[in-house]
Parts: C-alpha cells; sequence; structure tokens
C-alpha cells in the first residue's frame, strides 16, 4: 500500500461498503493517513450527510494507520467507537489521523508477545470548510496476523527502516 490510490483499492475491496460511500485515501504514508468522503450519495433526508457515512470516514484510521507501518504484520480490529456530530455536514468531509510510527512498533510487538495491543485514536472530521462536523474516539486492538510467526515477525519490526 504505497500510493494512495492502492490504499483507496486494498479498502474497497476489504470492505466494500467503503467503496459505496465513495471514500478515498487522498494520502497514506508511514504513521499518516489522510481521507475524503463526498456528499453526494451519502445524503439523508434532511439534506445532510449520513450518520452511517461520517461513522465509516471515523472509524476507518484505525484499521489504516497500523498496515502503514506494519503491513502484514498484525490486524487491526475496533473494539468501540463513539463518535458526536458536532454540526450538520452538507459536503465533501474529510480527515487527517497520525500515530507516531515507533509506537505502531512497539504496540505491534506487544500484539505479538501477548496476542494483541490496544490504542485509542480521537479524530475530527471536517468539512470544506475545516469546520468540525463530527469528533470520535475508537479503542482498536492490534492482533497477530494468520500465519506470521512471532519471532519473524518481531525482527521484520524491529529492523523496519520506516521511520
Amino acid at each position: 500500500m504505497t500510493t494512495p490510490e492502492q490504499a483507496t483499492d486494498f479498502v474497497h475491496a476489504a470492505v466494500p461498503a467503503i467503496g459505496r460511500f465513495g471514500l478515498q485515501v487522498t494520502a497514506i504514508e508511514p504513521g499518516r493517513v489522510a481521507l475524503s468522503m463526498p456528499f453526494e450519495g451519502n445524503g439523508n433526508h434532511m439534506g445532510t450527510m449520513y450518520a452511517g457515512a461520517l461513522f465509516a470516514i471515523a472509524e476507518l484510521p484505525g484499521g489504516l494507520l497500523p498496515l502503514s507501518v506494519l503491513e502484514g504484520q498484525v490486524v487491526p480490529i475496533l473494539k468501540q467507537l463513539t463518535i458526536r456530530f458536532a454540526r450538520p455536514a452538507r459536503g465533501t468531509v474529510t480527515l487527517e489521523a497520525a500515530i507516531d510510527p515507533g509506537r505502531l512498533r512497539e504496540l505491534a510487538a506487544q500484539a505479538l508477545a501477548d496476542g494483541r495491543a490496544e490504542f485509542d485514536l480521537e479524530l475530527q472530521v471536517t468539512d470544506a470548510e475545516g469546520e468540525v462536523v463530527a469528533i470520535s474516539h475508537g479503542t482498536y486492538q492490534l492482533r497477530p496476523a494468520a500465519g506470521v510467526s512471532s519471532g519473524a515477525a518481531r525482527a521484520t519490526i524491529a529492523t523496519s527502516e520506516s521511520p
């Protein structure tokens, strides 16, 4: 997953509903992801963005951020997400999220040693004017990927050249 287009294709294949929302990965690099989702196709009966679409963009970074550094080593799982809708969204929304890549490697090592590791993300979804439309708090869990031996995965994580 080196380009935003590849990341978008991956997400749309892994979770087809994300593709139906029109969600796009606009930037991805180790420990950082930016997302965008259009209003078109995501409106509701009130003329605002559907709450489920806003939930989708708020939830996704917790899965993409670990993959931006640890691809193939661990599997991210959402444990809990709360969302507060701050104001109606009536256009394209965006979200940027980041975690220090070193912290992600520490979490992966913990997941490989203990079978799981948890992290929290508090994120803001914004509209085209930069106004916050939703605030989310998610708890995510990393688990070792199927078929990855703990020792080999630890060596890969420890020697990774990602910052």
